[in-house]
């Protein structure tokens, strides 16, 4: 069946980035009109659900634009929120799954894992005290939190990955392997939280034995590497159409 596309072209096509405004809402096209303006109007019935949840990165205009252009028979649920860290998000996907699985209809999961350290429960998957680096310490706690989301969705159609930082449990694309070229080199040294004052909560702790030096020039070395990527602004977001577009090309959902 032929997809009636909200638009006959990429979004990427039409909406050049520099008309992107601040706030994200109001995007214009290259001849000055907002999205939706023109649009194709005979849309095909609704017969499958496309399940997101994540953070800011998925709680997107870029992703939700794109998502209804590219994917035109689905609804979309998207219950992911800026901000959201990853024990928030395996307990709300938890409880929905539970619902959905009552439902006859054709159901895919995209969950894209966040930030470590978002969450309070997060320090509850794994024990500090085995770990001299904080950024082993939560690379060992998202490898776990992915078990949980793994055992949850069982054989069900889904793909489960990170946003912005790096997949340390299987080999599935992240959103931002999409955002490049980066005009600098990846640190050696992966991390999974970006925000300095993890480092000061874990200080003021005597569990964490952490050596805080190296681990903070580590993470100002990837937040260098982060904001290089072509399509990243300044608020560490995608950008542009283009990063969820080619991302939306290698989800399993397309070969249904």
């Amino acid at each position: 069946m032929t997809k009636n596309k909200l638009y006959n072209h990429l979004l990427s096509e039409l909406f050049n980035r520099n008309f992107h405004e601040e706030t994200g809402i109001i995007t214009k096209d290259k001849n000055n009109y907002v999205f939706g303006w023109d649009y194709n109007e005979n849309l095909i019935k609704k017969n499958k659900i496309f399940y997101a949840i994540g953070c800011s990165w998925l709680h997107s205009n870029f992703f939700n634009r794109t998502f209804i252009n590219e994917f035109p028979e689905h609804i979309l649920i998207n219950r992911s929120i800026g901000g959201m860290g990853n024990s928030l998000i395996i307990d709300i996907l938890k409880n929905d799954f539970v619902f959905f699985k009552s439902l006859n209809v054709e159901i895919f999961y995209l969950i894209s894992f966040s930030e470590v350290g978002r969450n309070k429960k997060d320090f509850n998957y794994s024990n500090p005290k085995s770990y001299k680096s904080c950024h082993d310490y939560f690379e060992n706690i998202l490898i776990n939190q992915f078990k949980d989301v793994q055992e949850i969705l069982g054989s069900s159609n889904h793909y489960i990955t990170t946003s912005f930082v790096n997949n340390c449990f299987n080999k599935n694309n992240t959103i931002l392997d999409f955002c490049g070229p980066a005009s600098l080199p990846k640190p050696n040294k992966d991390i999974y939280h970006y925000s300095s004052r993890i480092h000061s909560y874990m200080k003021d702790r005597k569990i964490f034995d952490f050596d805080y030096n190296n681990d903070i020039k580590a993470t100002l070395e990837s937040i260098d590497w982060l904001l290089s990527h072509k399509y990243i602004d300044t608020t560490y977001h995608p950008a542009s159409y283009k990063p969820y577009e080619d991302f939306f090309k290698i989800l399993p959902i397309n070969s249904l």
